[in-house]
């Protein structure tokens, strides 16, 4: 069966929820197999899209006993986790020929914190709110194995990091008001070694893209760097009694930057670390009157930077804030402001191309703008900025799809899944 685009003088938009009741769509890894959830939260029909083509073809049609939440796919996609947080209840489905594989449903003593897929798509892990338990599910058979406690941070996420392989994970547990940090064989579930903190609280932790090197940060304005045997490299504090903790962290690509967030008299403070030297190489102010950009006039911003990400050649760091705006330094020329794009609308959505020096911004009116980086001279007018109007106002996700964007409604939000390919995004002038 083929989808109607419309408007493809522009871009594609594939009106999924006109062929029933769609109030949830959800794309798997690899982007040609899509997950959606109709009205009565029960329904659930896989298909499979040609995005060239725009055919698609069904092949699993699923109607579950429980109303599903959210739905998570294997990472090999062959796998669809549904899952009720509310009921401590969830199923794992074969995408192939709609069977069972297993399913969960505690007794309601405490709500269900998450449930994720392990890299390796064998195992799923569930942990509970309140530190009270944590399993780990083989995705085979559903065997259950009992895990030390994972934390949760205030916003009831999961402190589990996994490496790049995910044949480890890092976790956070609590011992008698002390907190521990775990390593954990993937394979076995085994506990490789445990080291106390030292930290009053954690906010955070992440691994290095090579995962020899785990960071963990708090909100008193400390981070802990561990190698992976679990040995004590470095604490960094930052000193400044009117700045807050930590907020974010993330690693540069190239493993020798680590960067966090704070705020200063509720001005954002992107802090970058050197990794060789140990020093703190840059602060980076979201002050945005400080910075000149022709034709603009920036007012200080004053809400928390709440998503950070830096091109895949680690030589751009994006730095997006909840108050319309998205700064992208050049780490090579000094940590430079080199753009600030203005959504005018807050932003949803925030990536960059896994290739390419590129970024997409999708805002809550519907618009979504492409940067793209130019080499030499002044970076505000060599760059390329792009926009398309969806006309439609869905917050949804990005994800690249090579040269092309797809983007999926948020769960609740019913919407259309849209398609915009590159060759048709117009220059702003």
């Amino acid at each position: 069966m083929a989808l109607c685009p419309l408007n493809t003088t522009k871009y594609k938009i594939w009106p999924l929820n006109e062929i029933e009741e769609v109030t949830y769509i959800k794309i798997s890894p690899c982007t040609s197999l899509v997950g959606l959830v109709f009205l009565d939260g029960k329904s659930l029909k896989i298909l499979q899209i040609d995005y060239s083509t725009l055919i698609y073809k069904e092949i699993l049609n699923y109607h579950s006993d429980f109303e599903i939440e959210d739905l998570k796919w294997s990472p090999d996609c062959c796998a669809l986790l549904l899952v009720s947080l509310r009921d401590c209840h969830f199923t794992v489905v074969n995408c192939l020929n709609a069977e069972i594989i297993f399913r969960v449903q505690d007794p309601k003593i405490v709500n269900l914190a998450s449930v994720c897929w392990v890299p390796d798509s064998k195992h799923i892990i569930s942990i509970s709110t309140f530190n009270i338990f944590t399993f780990a599910h083989s995705s085979q058979d559903g065997r259950r194995i009992i895990l030390p406690s994972i934390c949760c941070d205030d916003d009831y996420r999961p402190l589990i990091a996994f490496n790049h392989n995910g044949k480890y994970a890092a976790s956070v547990t609590l011992n008698s008001s002390d907190y521990y940090v775990n390593l954990l064989s993937t394979s076995s579930w085994n506990v490789l070694w445990n080291r106390k903190c030292g930290f009053r609280s954690v906010q955070g932790l992440e691994w290095s893209s090579n995962s020899l090197m785990l960071a963990i940060w708090n909100s008193y304005k400390k981070v802990s760097f561990l190698c992976f045997d679990g040995e004590h490299i470095k604490q960094l504090f930052y000193d400044n009694f009117r700045c807050s903790g930590f907020l974010l962290g993330i690693f540069s690509p190239n493993k020798d930057l680590f960067v966090a967030t704070c705020l200063q008299n509720e001005t954002n403070l992107v802090l970058v670390y050197n990794l060789v030297t140990w020093q703190l190489c840059a602060v980076l102010n979201h002050g945005l009157e400080q910075h000149s950009n022709p034709g603009r006039v920036h007012r200080p911003s004053r809400k928390v930077v709440s998503q950070l990400g830096f091109s895949h050649c680690g030589n751009l760091l994006a730095s997006a804030l909840m108050d319309n705006h998205i700064l992208i330094w050049d780490l090579r020329k000094g940590f430079e402001l080199c753009k600030v794009l203005n959504t005018l609308s807050s932003f949803t959505g925030l990536q960059w191309h896994p290739k390419k020096t590129q970024i997409a911004a999708l805002t809550s009116n519907g618009t979504v703008l492409v940067w793209k980086y130019s080499k030499g001279g002044p970076v505000d007018r060599n760059d390329k900025l792009c926009s398309v109007d969806t006309n439609s106002t869905v917050a949804g996700t990005l994800i690249w799809s090579k040269s092309n964007l797809i983007i999926s409604p948020f769960r609740g939000m019913q919407g259309a899944l849209v398609l915009i390919r590159n060759k048709r995004f117009k220059k702003e002038k």
